[in-house]
C-alpha cells in the first residue's frame, strides 16, 4: 500500500509525533509511507534521519492556490492509494486537491474534539 502523509505545520507537537511514528511504522511493514511536510520543519528533519521519504511542501495557509497545485501534481504524480491528511491546513489544501485530481480516497484526521462551524469549516469536512 502507498500513503501519502501530508502536514505542513513547521512545529513539533503530537499531531506531528503521530505522523512520524505512523509513517515509520507504515514503513518498516512494507508499506510505501512518505510525508509531505513543510521545508525544515522537526517533522521532515526526523523522518528523513531515520529514512522514512520526505518530500518538502510549504502550504501557507487553507487557500495557499499555488501549494494546492503543487500538491495535486505529486498526487497525480506518485498516484498513492490514499491521500492521509493530518493537519487543518492539509485538510483544506489536500481536499481541493483531491477535488481538482478526482483523487479518492481521502483519510482525514481531526485531533479535535469540536466540531467543524461556520460555512468554511463545513465545506472543509464534507
Amino acid at each position: 500500500m502507498h500513503v501519502l502523509h501530508v502536514d505542513p505545520a513547521p512545529t513539533w507537537r503530537g499531531g506531528e509525533r503521530q505522523v512520524f511514528l505512523l509513517a515509520r511504522e507504515l514503513q518498516r511493514r512494507g508499506h510505501q509511507s512518505p510525508i509531505v511536510a513543510a521545508p525544515e520543519s522537526p517533522l521532515l528533519t526526523r523522518a528523513r534521519d531515520v529514512g522514512v521519504p520526505t518530500i518538502p511542501l510549504r502550504i501557507r495557509g487553507d487557500l495557499d492556490l499555488p501549494a494546492v497545485g503543487r500538491l495535486a501534481r505529486l498526487v497525480r504524480g506518485t498516484r498513492p492509494d490514499v491521500l492521509h491528511l493530518h493537519t487543518a491546513r492539509a485538510h483544506a489544501a489536500g481536499g481541493l486537491a483531491a477535488r481538482l485530481t478526482g483523487f479518492g480516497p481521502v483519510l482525514v484526521t481531526r485531533r479535535l474534539e469540536l466540531p467543524p462551524r461556520g460555512p468554511w469549516g463545513r465545506w472543509k469536512y464534507r
